[in-house]
């Protein structure tokens, strides 16, 4: 965008001595050069696609898109020529951050083009979360109540549990929509541990990473257990998570026989009381600060029930 004068003369003699007169000036002015695209955003961002826009630019012939995750080689980029102010990215990764950068193409050998944008920088939605708040109900000697709360954008959820000490090709695998699951077939008097994971598009490509082992105890065969709703909802676990030292109080309004214990992911024992024809307010401070940090259970039995909480030691 320059405007030159120039103006030429014949040169007579080898040394110019002799010469004529300048010619009348001219002029010519340089083609403007090629604009670096502006206002750079990205659209839509979702788990999978985004879509990547920039300002329509005046005499641009093109655009070259060049994307690549961050955590990758300057090798790894990606490359496209496209003719509109923007771009669709599909097949993208979530939950991960990529960088992206668009430079103007003024003709269509690239010899007039524009430097590339700085570096744009935009992360894909992770919106699938591992499930929490998992807790065990209405256990029997044979069967149990598989619960957490609901994950947002969850379609479905996969479960497995597996009996302690069992072989793994013994353990069971389904995909539920609830956030409870029902399971039978147990055997008496065991442990079993169990896991869950969100699954978050049809396909069942993109999952939440799996929870923590939770621990599901089933009740001797010579008892007959309905479960205890009511003792599930007066447990109470505080602070949890907690760093050494949190609280469990519950209330009975029927006297029965109580044994508290807390357990480790694996099923092992930390401590355990048992109160014998209790009824009323049962309050208890622990400390876990000499132990591991992770998931532990708190789990009472009755004559006819079980209930199982899970705290986590930070």
């Amino acid at each position: 965008s320059t405007t030159y004068e120039w103006q030429i003369r014949s040169a007579c003699s080898i040394d110019s001595s002799s010469a004529s007169s300048w010619s009348s000036m001219q002029s010519f002015t340089t083609l403007a050069g090629c604009i670096t695209p502006v206002n750079a955003t990205e659209l839509g961002v979702g788990l999978t696609v985004a879509t990547l826009t920039w300002d329509a630019m005046v005499d641009s012939w093109g655009y070259v898109v060049r994307y690549k995750e961050v955590s990758q080689q300057w090798g790894a980029m990606v490359y496209d020529t496209v003719h509109t102010n923007s771009y669709a990215l599909n097949s993208l990764i979530p939950g991960t951050y990529y960088q992206w950068q668009v430079r103007n193409l003024c003709d269509s050998t690239g010899s007039n083009s524009s430097s590339f944008t700085s570096n744009k920088i935009f992360i894909t939605v992770n919106g699938c979360d591992k499930p929490i708040n998992m807790h065990s109900t209405s256990i029997t000697s044979s069967s149990g109540t598989l619960n957490w709360d609901l994950v947002s954008g969850a379609l479905s959820y996969r479960v497995r549990y597996v009996r302690n000490g069992a072989a793994w090709n013994t353990r069971v695998d389904t995909t539920i929509i609830t956030n409870t699951h029902n399971i039978s077939g147990l055997f008496s008097n065991s442990d079993y541990r169990w896991r869950i994971r969100a699954i978050c598009d049809s396909s069942g490509s993109y999952n939440s990473g799996w929870t923590p082992w939770d621990t599901l105890s089933t009740l001797p065969s010579s008892r007959i257990a309905i479960g205890d709703s009511k003792l599930a909802n007066k447990l109470n676990i505080f602070p949890n998570p907690t760093r050494e030292i949190f609280n469990i109080s519950f209330i009975s309004e029927e006297m029965d026989n109580f044994k508290i214990s807390i357990v480790d992911v694996y099923g092992k024992a930390v401590t355990s009381e048992y109160k014998h024809d209790f009824i009323g307010e049962y309050k208890k401070q622990l400390n876990l600060s000499g132990y591991p940090k992770g998931i532990y259970m708190v789990q009472i039995k009755t004559s006819n029930s079980f209930v199982s909480k899970r705290v986590v030691l930070q």
